[in-house]
């Protein structure tokens, strides 16, 4: 896969996390929300000059991998519009929040928010990664010499987790693969053991965490 062109959609606080350490990757990385791009121009400059604000079309049609970093009540559209290509690696950063005052999860049944996500994007890979982090840990991960923040993933198609895997490593984070949906759900769902925890990977041992 051609990684010349990153997107990330949603700029909110996960998202600006995603893109600040996108930023650092030799990529061209395109940014979006749901307003037009001239409103994010400040914003991507901010980053410097890899970081482009586009629309969300754009991302759709000129990215090869997206991240998506949006509200959960926003995803449907989003993969409305996406419907129009394949092929895309899509990261799925999101949780199943529906409310935040009071705290509310959208109830799948059995469905995991992987499998859920994978469904609504089912011309495209989805890996699920970034989602167990705060986004303050995101942005600002935990500053250390003994190894990096890891980041847990998720997904059914080995080639997208690898590729996903890499782009994790050059941000500069640890990949770790839980396996599919199914298999990782009950670890890395919000609530679940590995949610709102930021695991350090020391070199040359296992996962550590830091509460």
């Amino acid at each position: 896969m051609n990684m010349k062109n990153i997107g990330v959609i949603g700029t909110g606080k996960v998202g600006l996390g995603l893109i600040k350490h996108l930023a650092n990757i030799n990529h061209h990385i395109l940014i979006a929300n749901e307003g037009h791009p001239a409103l994010l121009s400040e914003t991507a400059s901010s980053f410097g000059g890899s970081v482009t604000a586009v629309s969300q079309d754009d991302i759709i049609s000129r990215a090869e991998i997206i991240f998506l970093a949006v509200p959960w009540v926003a995803i449907n559209q989003i993969a409305e519009k996406a419907s129009s290509a394949s092929g895309k690696l899509i990261i799925d950063a999101t949780n199943n929040i529906i409310s935040l005052q009071p705290f509310k999860t959208e109830n799948l049944g059995e469905v995991s928010t992987g499998e859920h996500v994978q469904q609504l994007f089912h011309t495209h890979h989805v890996v699920k990664a970034f989602n167990t982090l705060t986004a303050e840990t995101l942005q600002n991960p935990t500053p250390n010499d003994l190894g990096k923040t890891v980041i847990f993933l998720s997904g059914e198609n080995d080639s997208a987790k690898s590729k996903a895997s890499d782009i994790i490593s050059l941000m500069g984070f640890e990949p770790v693969d839980l396996g599919s949906f199914k298999d990782a759900a009950n670890l890395q769902e919000i609530g679940r053991p590995l949610s709102g925890i930021e695991f350090i990977k020391v070199k040359g041992s296992k996962v550590a965490h830091k509460q």
